[in-house]
């Protein structure tokens, strides 16, 4: 067990089932498996469309009660500390709401890249054998400067823009 998180933001409850099947295909891209899903009774896990993603991956689906979150304990603890993470991030670097899904995801990338007393591991060390770099960390919401490509800026034109930092790109090092 690794307690790595993948996450990814959907914008709406329709785009579940192909997000979820992503999801399971970076996890088998990762040489691991799911075996056992445990879920609520959220009417997107319960509809057709996620049903046959589960019958189609060979994955047993196990529903808990309903408002039983703690049949679903380590995994919705582990949601709490993200969420009060992500809380903390927005509020320390004085961002609204609106960059809360920013914050989520910067939440998880950090969570992944240290040490984990659940697992005895750092949840990333632990899915691709190497020790993750922190060398690319960065504070959230702190400012941060973008390049302008010279091709694109005049003699005397700035040669960055500063923006606010909010996070990392899932598929790039920028």
């Amino acid at each position: 067990m690794t307690n790595a998180m993948l996450v990814e933001l959907v914008h709406r409850k329709s785009a579940s089932p192909v997000t979820r099947l992503s999801l399971l295909q970076h996890i088998r891209g990762l040489v691991h498996t799911v075996h056992t899903l445990r879920i609520d009774n959220d009417s997107f896990f319960l509809s057709e469309a996620f049903q046959d993603i589960c019958r189609a991956e060979n994955i047993q689906i196990q529903r808990t009660a309903p408002y039983a979150d703690h049949q679903r304990g380590r995994q919705e603890r582990q949601w709490r500390t993200i969420t009060e993470s992500a809380k903390a991030m927005l509020l320390e670097a004085g961002l609204d709401k609106r960059f809360w899904g920013h914050a989520f995801l910067t939440a998880v990338h950090v969570r992944n890249r240290v040490w984990s007393s659940g697992s005895q591991c750092i949840p990333m060390e632990a899915i691709t054998g190497t020790r993750p770099s922190l060398d690319h960390l960065r504070v959230f919401g702190s400012p941060a400067f973008v390049n302008i490509d010279t091709s694109l800026r005049r003699k005397l034109s700035d040669s960055a823009w500063e923006g606010i930092f909010v996070g990392y790109a899932p598929d790039s090092p920028a």
